[in-house]
């Protein structure tokens, strides 16, 4: 199981064209839509001015660290762009961390509600 978890926390980082923009690819899925969404682009996008940053927890996050200027997060891919000011080397280490966290705290949540769904399906057996 160990070994499942840390293939969960995989990130792989691409360089764009755009030197201020990185994608960071995750194998756990970012962003959900209900079923009345059918059809509308799967993604949020947040930059520092944008009011919507609050509610998205790891963009929020994202969008404290020193450099960061925009984030996107789609289905499996978060993209970030820094500032002209700042180097990759400064900021890209910071972002890796916060992504890791995040996704473990996904891994984490899921394992719980996993559990409990276990648990609960084992309360309608019949012990005898």
């Amino acid at each position: 199981m160990e070994e499942k978890e840390n293939r969960q926390l995989k990130i792989v980082v691409r360089k764009t064209d755009d030197d201020e923009l990185r994608k960071f690819h995750t194998r756990q899925r970012l962003t959900y839509y209900p079923e009345w969404y059918d059809g509308l682009p799967d993604a949020y996008e947040f930059n520092t001015q944008d009011e919507r940053n609050q509610r998205f927890d790891l963009a929020k996050i994202l969008l404290e660290l020193d450099g960061v200027q925009e984030v996107g997060i789609h289905g499996y891919v978060v993209m970030v762009v820094i500032s002209m000011a700042f180097d990759w080397e400064e900021v890209e280490g910071s972002v890796v961390r916060v992504l890791k966290q995040y996704l473990q705290a996904l891994v984490n949540a899921n394992n719980l509600m996993n559990d409990a769904d276990k648990k609960d399906g084992d309360k309608g057996k019949n012990k005898n």
